[in-house]
């Protein structure tokens, strides 16, 4: 089983991402993000410099996983913010 979908099924993984991007908005913005403009700025940001970002982060997690599927817990993250 993948790395991905090991983590996917834990909460563990929403609460190391949240901070993670939350931040980088923040440091481009100046302001804290709402869900809304968060949603939209991941939307818009290029995924292979959000999977940098990630990857490079001083999380564990991220640091261990492959681009592949870093890309794909972004994207799993991007779709829930559409649910909040």
């Amino acid at each position: 089983m993948s790395t991905t979908l090991t983590i996917t099924n834990s909460n563990s993984l929403m609460q190391e991402i949240e901070p993670i991007l939350v931040s980088l908005y923040m440091c481009e913005n100046g302001k804290s993000p709402t869900l809304y403009e968060l949603k939209q700025y991941l939307v818009s940001y290029a995924s292979e410099k959000l999977v940098d970002i990630l990857i490079n982060s001083e999380s564990s997690i991220f640091s261990s996983m492959t681009p592949n599927e870093t890309l794909k817990t972004v994207n799993l993250y991007i779709r829930k913010l559409r649910v909040w």
